[in-house]
């Protein structure tokens, strides 16, 4: 493995070897016979049929779909699948059936917990640190599907307070919260800061690899790019999952990874990012680079007023 370029990791019982490059394919392809054989020499079996390959790229995944192995069996070629807890897409559609999974399983628990004989306080306790640590993990690296969060959130809106026909979002989450904001907008949003946040610091290692990915979305005037429109104020901020015209705010391409996932909610939120990772926003809590993973969770008093002015502005 060492004589190749091929960068080898192994979380528990599994190995995941990881390929780029002009000759990605070749490479992947003679270092997956050598783990074979290693494995081979030490009397182990590998289970084929347990095994995945993927690339993003088109050629390679045919080259290694009808590449005969060693083994004498085939290995499976995938566009998406689960790593570490969260799902993965390699293709250019956003696939993230291990996070819809988790959302609707969480989604019913949540109308379970909005039934228990205890107080509204204990209940968002409950949804805090139980609900959302299983519904949302994962989220820093695929987007949640619009349906299953607004589903979600009317769960938790109808959960925390008392019965009515008819809540708005807004205030119920800014009055009956009992403590930190639990919109799962907001904690979307600082989940996704943080853990970018958390991964620069703890690897510094990355923060190139970080920068260079977060140039090639500024050079493709991605979305959460633009910082000029968030400083003359012709930036907007888009209305929530489900109102009308948040069309308007999707980007021309899915993002691929963390760093764009977050620049399409940043955009959302009429802020961007720049390319020392600050946050630019109108909006003073935001704007700060040392407490943006803070100023998301104080984002109601200011989305309050940009949802009522866009709903104006639809009008």
């Amino acid at each position: 493995m060492r004589e190749t370029s091929i960068k080898p990791r192994g979380p528990a019982d599994d190995l995941l070897m990881v390929a780029s490059g002009a000759n990605q394919g070749d490479e992947i392809t003679e270092a997956v016979e050598k783990a074979y054989e290693y494995m081979h020499d030490m009397g182990a079996k590998v289970a084929s049929s347990k095994s995945i390959l993927f690339s993003s790229c088109p050629t390679t995944r045919k080259q290694l779909k009808n590449h005969k192995w060693k083994c004498g069996s085939r290995i499976p070629v995938v566009d998406h699948a689960r790593d570490l807890g969260a799902h993965l897409a390699i293709s250019n559609r956003a696939y993230a059936a291990t996070l819809r999974a988790r959302v609707k399983t969480s989604t019913k628990l949540v109308g379970k917990i909005g039934r228990l004989p205890i107080t509204f306080k204990n209940k968002t306790h409950i949804i805090r640190t139980k609900v959302f640590a299983k519904a949302l993990y994962g989220c820093e690296a695929s987007l949640l599907h619009p349906a299953d969060q607004r589903a979600l959130t009317t769960a938790v809106k109808q959960a925390i307070s008392k019965t009515a026909a008819h809540k708005a979002a807004d205030l119920t989450f800014a009055t009956s919260s009992h403590g930190k904001d639990l919109d799962p907008e907001t904690v979307i949003l600082t989940k996704r800061v943080t853990m970018l946040r958390r991964m620069l610091v703890k690897r510094p290692r990355r923060v190139k690899q970080a920068a260079s990915i977060l140039q090639e979305y500024i050079d493709l005037d991605y979305t959460g790019t633009k910082v000029e429109h968030v400083r003359d104020g012709s930036a907007n901020t888009a209305p929530l999952p489900g109102y009308p015209g948040r069309h308007r705010w999707k980007p021309h391409f899915r993002p691929f990874g963390p760093i764009g996932i977050l620049l399409t909610q940043l955009h959302e939120k009429e802020a961007a990012l720049t390319s020392n990772f600050e946050i630019v926003s109108p909006h003073p809590q935001l704007s700060s680079p040392g407490a943006a993973a803070d100023a998301a969770r104080h984002r109601h008093t200011d989305q309050n007023h940009c949802r009522w002015r866009n709903q104006k502005g639809d009008s």
